[in-house]
């Protein structure tokens, strides 16, 4: 969270054009809402693991040569959009 990153591990339906085209109206929100999406094949992480590592490192700290340093998570409230690409969560029901 406080490195404003998502990561998105994807199988072969995403490369589907329905399911492609909601991934990047996702993509497009998270970007809105100040997060950088990077997303990798699910092959990756069997075949390239090095590899995936290394670019969630450079998406972190800026370079794979970079010191890391610690981030500090900051909460704030966040709007409301009607928008949103995933539903709202219900509010649990009130039993009187």
């Amino acid at each position: 969270m406080a490195a404003h990153l998502v990561i998105e591990m994807d199988g072969s339906q995403h490369g589907l054009s329905g399911n492609a085209f909601r991934d990047e109206a996702r993509t497009r929100w998270l970007q809105s809402a100040g997060y950088h999406v990077i997303r990798f094949w699910n092959n990756d992480l069997v075949n390239n693991m090095d590899g995936v590592l290394e670019r969630i490192y450079e998406a972190i700290h800026g370079s794979t040569s970079a010191e890391p340093s610690q981030f500090k998570h900051r909460r704030y409230e966040r709007a409301e959009t009607a928008d949103h690409p995933t539903p709202a969560p219900t509010q649990p029901s009130k039993l009187g």
